[in-house]
């Protein structure tokens, strides 16, 4: 089987599926409410239902429309009864695909780093928010990265940065001022 990949931002990423409106839509009662759900997911291949948590993004097209992480597995997080998706941007997939458009799902191919033979780190998280550094997809809304990242800035700082303030008695604030 051949796959399609693609480079994000320096990060190999292969394309798990296609999303489709499915001609037998299903019919649910959600927090009381009746709803039908209408998008599914082809899969390139099954197995890619048990993919392990990952960065994966959204294409319409050619246009990178959304990133995101999840935990536990790819079915866990976006599938109901095995086939329809359950995630917030149903409705934007759904709007895309009846301008016919392609929207596609993608997985990073290894969010693992491996800091020794015993200890690896899954760095999802991490590409993400790197993605949203660089790329400003149409569907990231929440507070989206510069708003985070301008307020990070503005009231965090690393623990290691507190130790040593607390240790060298100057306590600092953000903009580096003594306080």
């Amino acid at each position: 089987m051949e796959f399609d990949y693609k480079t994000v931002n320096g990060f190999m990423f292969v394309k798990v599926g296609e999303f489709y409106i499915n001609k037998e839509p299903k019919k649910i009662i959600y927090r009381g409410n009746p709803e039908t759900i209408t998008v599914s997911l082809k899969f390139t291949d099954e197995l890619f239902r048990k993919s392990d948590e990952s960065t994966y993004l959204i294409f319409s097209e050619d246009e990178l429309v959304y990133v995101c992480e999840y935990s536990y597995n790819l079915e866990e997080r976006w599938l109901r009864n095995r086939i329809f998706i359950w995630h917030h941007k149903d409705e934007d997939i759904e709007n895309e695909l009846k301008q016919g458009k392609e929207v596609s799902l993608w997985l990073v191919l290894n969010p693992i780093i491996n800091l020794s033979e015993k200890i690896k780190i899954n760095i999802s998280k991490s590409i993400e928010q790197e993605i949203l550094k660089c790329n400003k997809p149409a569907w990231n809304k929440r507070g989206g990265y510069f708003k985070w990242a301008e307020w990070k800035n503005s009231n965090c700082l690393p623990v290691i940065d507190i130790i040593d303030q607390i240790q060298n008695g100057l306590k600092k604030n953000k903009g580096g001022q003594a306080n």
